[in-house]
């Protein structure tokens, strides 16, 4: 597998641009934000947020929806005009797509309108972001411009202040990321499908602080973006507070269900969402937090990734829960 790592304005500025949309819905679990209570990071992102107006959060929820998020779909493009460091270029990218190529960066799957329509109104999100997606796809010119408008005066209105700042913060961070590939890149594999012919490319993310962002590029190629307080966040030894926590995502009602389905035999994504009838980036979101804290395990069978349940950890959290009470 080969993969590289770079310090990318553009990525970061999605990013930033992604964690505001998305603040209240993507929130960790508890004993994470007690850690965060305080953080720099946290309560500027969440300034911005509170200091926008309504039709800029309308815009965010437009193109950057944690179940659209439709503005980081453009990234194979900018990264195919060599753009991405450099966010008046990349912007430029998307203002001058032609209504083809954007809607192939929506529905890169199908050949034709009428499949690629049908493929939207497959997917397995709510009914709005469908819908979404779906008059993007109609209006590619309206979109296009629109978007790209938005972000334009995102950046000259907010990002482009902190930029240099920024920068140097995700340059620092790519130093010790670049001395532990290997580290970083087990953070992602059980989100995609690689291979020794995978392609990786890793970015470190200020503004991300501590979530995880992964996407496609191309055939073979991934983008892997990692807050650059992941790690120490995530590694740090469990505490009493912390532990009680565990036992609460284990009980959480859909963490349950799915945990129950995975002691039975192995699921793989797709399968749990068909399951319990819920969409794939719900599933996505528990298996990512089962997955952090080791409670379920996964296993590549050819071009899919089986979760299961790692019951010597399940253990090793009922020993700690006794040791507690006795």
């Amino acid at each position: 597998m080969k993969s590289t790592v770079i310090a990318s304005q553009v990525i970061d500025f999605f990013a930033f641009l992604y964690k505001i949309s998305n603040i209240h819905e993507i929130e960790q679990e508890n004993y994470i934000r007690e850690k965060l209570a305080n953080d720099d990071v946290e309560k500027w992102i969440k300034e911005i947020s509170e200091s926008l107006g309504q039709q800029d959060k309308n815009e965010l929820d437009l193109f950057l929806h944690t179940e659209s998020h439709i503005v980081t779909l453009m990234f194979p493009a900018i990264h195919e005009q060599q753009a991405l460091d450099n966010i008046p270029k990349a912007i430029e990218v998307i203002k001058n797509l032609t209504p083809e190529k954007f809607r192939k960066l929506l529905e890169p799957n199908a050949t034709n309108s009428e499949t690629a329509l049908e493929n939207l109104n497959n997917l397995n999100i709510p009914d709005p972001e469908k819908w979404k997606l779906v008059y993007c796809y109609q209006f590619p010119e309206d979109t296009i411009k629109r978007m790209a408008q938005f972000l334009s005066k995102m950046y000259k209105e907010i990002y482009q202040s902190y930029e240099e700042k920024l920068l140097d913060h995700n340059s620092k961070y790519r130093e010790e990321m670049n001395k532990n590939k290997e580290h970083f890149l087990l953070m992602l594999q059980d989100y995609e499908l690689m291979d020794a012919q995978t392609e990786i490319i890793l970015a470190p993310s200020y503004s991300l602080n501590i979530g995880l962002m992964y996407m496609s590029l191309g055939e073979n190629l991934f983008l892997g973006v990692v807050g650059v307080k992941r790690e120490s966040v995530m590694n740090n030894q469990r505490q009493e507070q912390e532990l009680l926590e565990i036992l609460k995502i284990m009980t959480d009602e859909r963490r349950f269900q799915i945990m129950r389905l995975l002691k039975k035999r192995p699921h793989y994504g797709f399968e749990l969402a068909q399951e319990l009838g819920v969409s794939n980036s719900t599933i996505t979101h528990h298996i990512s937090i089962l997955l952090s804290h080791q409670l379920v395990e996964s296993r590549r069978d050819e071009n899919r990734v089986y979760y299961s349940t790692n019951t010597e950890e399940m253990k090793t959290v009922l020993a700690q829960l006794e040791t507690l009470f006795s």
